[in-house]
């Protein structure tokens, strides 16, 4: 049963990826989508201090610089939320982490357009991540 809410954290993910890449934004509906999913995962798979420092660390992680209107938006901060209560504390950590520096790569090659989106990459980051890659 774990592995069908992974399989659904995928699929979302992936089309949450793809459609900011497209448009720059990505729906309530996938975001909150993507937090329903991880929040009932991490119930049923991890002890509850793990996932919601998990979400707690996300928040911290990606709200605080959104608050601050430092480019990301509040499907990021979401999303973040959500693979914090699907991968847990302190695992999420390396996940977000590994996406900035996803992030930061492709920018310093890709100078045309400033911004990024970041979902692509938090998808990769937790594919990589929770392959053990």
């Amino acid at each position: 049963m774990l592995n069908l809410f992974a399989v659904m954290m995928l699929v979302l993910m992936m089309v949450a990826g793809a459609w900011d890449l497209v448009t720059r934004q990505v729906p309530d509906l996938i975001s909150y989508s993507i937090v329903v999913v991880g929040f009932v995962y991490g119930c049923l798979a991890l002890p509850w201090p793990l996932w919601l420092g998990g979400g707690v660390a996300a928040f911290l992680f990606l709200g605080i610089p959104a608050m601050l209107g430092k480019g990301m938006g509040g499907a990021d901060v979401k999303i973040g939320v959500g693979l914090g209560f699907f991968f847990g504390f302190p695992e999420v950590l390396g996940v977000l982490c590994l996406s900035f520096v996803l992030c930061l790569i492709v920018w310093l090659f890709r100078r045309r357009n400033p911004t990024i989106p970041l979902v692509p990459y938090m998808l990769l980051a937790g594919v990589v991540y929770g392959c053990g890659i």
